[in-house]
């Protein structure tokens, strides 16, 4: 019996091709569960664990980090937290615009294979390419090859809407990582700094100690100088009043 992977396509059911995209999703092997007009609480639902996807297909509108589910935004960080539920993800796949960087910071906090556009698509251009995805990963089990297989079939009708497909499968440095980054270095620098005014003050404090002694000893001489010449006239002095 053929091993069935349970597939999971969430759907913001405005403006999106949803028949074109599940018809490119649907296939043999395959056990898909249709959110349809998904919103945040169908999202928690859908992917609270109870039932375990191998493939999570997300169908939304994209803005930088974030997907647009009826209205509502998710962010990267909700859907990470999300989920991380499911223990046998293979990928996901965000058929979504500008989802380029949610895809990344996804990637890099569940590692797992993530599939993605870096700007707007044509709906007919995402759907041939999940066409020509899907139907080579049924066969092959393999994301990379069911990518070069989509790009492929896609570069045919919609030349110029291949390049935005893009696949992540290694860790990315996404604008929200650097700038996580960026703070830990600052926080770094600010310690160093505080670090040098103390050496800076130590240093002082080591410069003034030969200056101290340097008066210590002008002092001393001042004051040998002073015996040296006065001790003749102190003793003509004790000599005139002496008995």
């Amino acid at each position: 019996m053929a091993e069935i992977t349970r597939v999971l396509v969430l759907s913001s059911g405005s403006g999106l091709d949803i028949a074109g995209e599940l018809g490119a999703v649907l296939g043999v092997g395959f056990e898909v569960s249709l959110v349809r007009a998904a919103n945040r609480q169908t999202v928690e639902l859908a992917l609270d664990g109870a039932v375990q996807f191998g493939i999570v297909h997300v169908l939304a509108h994209g803005a930088t980090s974030v997907l647009d589910f009826g209205g509502e935004r998710m962010s990267e960080a909700e859907l990470v937290s999300l989920m991380s539920s499911q223990k046998v993800l293979q990928f996901v796949f965000l058929a979504c615009c500008n989802g380029y960087e949610a895809a990344g910071g996804i990637h890099n906090a569940l590692h797992v294979p993530v599939v993605a556009y870096n700007a707007p698509i044509d709906d007919r251009a995402a759907v041939e390419f999940a066409r020509g995805f899907y139907r080579s990963w049924r066969r092959d089990r393999d994301v990379s090859q069911a990518v070069d297989r989509g790009r492929e079939a896609l570069a045919v009708l919609y030349p110029s809407e291949a390049p935005k497909v893009r696949l992540i499968n290694g860790d990315m440095v996404t604008p929200s990582a650097f700038g996580a980054c960026m703070g830990r270095i600052d926080e770094r620098l600010e310690a160093m700094g505080a670090q040098l005014v103390g050496i800076e003050e130590r240093l002082d404090r080591m410069d003034a100690y030969p200056r101290r002694w340097l008066y210590v000893g002008l002092l001393l001489g001042v004051l040998l100088i002073v015996a040296q010449v006065g001790t003749p006239f102190l003793n003509a002095a004790l000599i005139q009043v002496g008995p």
